[in-house]
This record gives structure tokens, sequence and C-alpha cells, in this order.
């Protein structure tokens, strides 16, 4: 995820993150335990604040809101 946003591989990125990343939210629900990670909610705010924009998830105009 990080990869797609900072480097924009993808010709439009930020609709493929937003699918990953509403993936990872429905994956996160099922891990106990993130070790020496940080959980799931922790790395989406990140990523808000990398991107500056509203917790990721879903697209709205080309835009992960």
């Amino acid at each position: 995820m990080d990869f797609a946003l900072e480097r924009a591989q993808a010709r439009h990125p930020l609709p493929y993150a937003a699918r990953h990343l509403q993936t990872c939210t429905y994956l996160a629900g099922k891990i106990e335990a993130f070790g020496d990670h940080a959980d799931h909610e922790a790395y989406a705010g990140s990523l808000k604040a990398k991107q500056g924009t509203a917790p990721l998830g879903t697209m709205k105009r080309g835009r992960i809101a």
C-alpha cells in the first residue's frame, strides 16, 4: 500500500489502494494479535495523516475518502 501511494506505480494508484485497504480492514478483524506491528487502526491513521484525506476505504471523485 505505501509503495503504491508513494511511488504511484499504477496508472491510477488511489482506486487500487482504496480497494486494498478495504480488504485489509476486513482481514484485520480476523487477526487477534498484531505482535510488534501496528494494528490496522493505527496504520490507517498514519495513511490518513500522510495523504491528508478522510479515513481511507471508499472512493470519492478519484480520492480515497
